[in-house]
């Protein structure tokens, strides 16, 4: 049987969080060297690594989720034939900072009105080329 703990249960787009799985036989011991297989479904762009890793004789072995560009539930699933198990993360809409926006609402900034526009066009195109050469007088 595989079990799992995780480091969150959420986190921001293009941001990591750290699983550790444990494997142990039908009697609850420890399984030792034994290859587990590690997928990630559910959430664009999202990535686990390693895609296999090997557990140590705790029956322990971790992976790292990094959530992609989309957002929702990801699903981690990790299998060591005959067992799997799988935990999910959630990645909320637009929490990336510089990733691009994935959201399909507006956004909420505020809209210059077109008067103020054209004065601060006139200004720009105007007054701010104006360039004089003066000389210094004693």
């Amino acid at each position: 049987m595989l079990g799992t703990t995780q480091s969150c249960s959420s986190t921001n787009q293009g941001s990591s969080c750290q699983l550790q799985f444990n494997l142990k036989d039908a009697n609850g011991n420890p399984v030792c060297n034994a290859t587990v297989t590690f997928t990630v479904n559910g959430v664009a762009g999202s990535k686990v690594r390693p895609t296999t890793s090997t557990t140590d004789c705790n029956g322990n072995v971790g992976a790292a989720f990094t959530a992609g560009t989309g957002c929702g539930t990801a699903t981690i699933t990790a299998s060591s034939p005959p067992a799997s198990t799988q935990t999910t993360i959630q990645v909320p809409c637009n929490s990336g900072g510089t990733l691009p926006n994935t959201s399909t609402n507006a956004p909420n900034a505020p809209m210059w009105p077109p008067a103020l526009i054209a004065l601060a066009l006139f200004v720009v195109a105007g007054c701010g080329l104006t360039l004089r050469r003066m000389r210094a007088t004693t």
